[in-house]
């Protein structure tokens, strides 16, 4: 019951952001996707699940900020 509730959160913060930033929308999707289904820990584990791959340190570098930005404000 408080995995649902804690999903219902995320999702409408996750809208709330979009208003704000509609161009994270995939981030923000997979965010979603990874915390409730596949438990992801950080915006970075979830980008690589996003991804299918582990990203390298550049990557991350050019990636990151955005995804770090939608994490924060999704999950909390």
């Amino acid at each position: 019951m408080f995995r649902q509730l804690k999903h219902n959160a995320r999702v409408r913060r996750a809208i709330e952001y979009l208003r704000t930033h509609p161009e994270d929308e995939p981030a923000a999707k997979a965010i979603l996707a990874s915390t409730h289904v596949l438990d992801a820990k950080n915006a970075r584990e979830a980008a690589e699940i996003a991804g299918g791959r582990k990203l390298t340190d550049e990557e991350w570098s050019v990636f990151g900020p955005r995804w770090e930005r939608a994490w924060y404000a999704i999950v909390r």
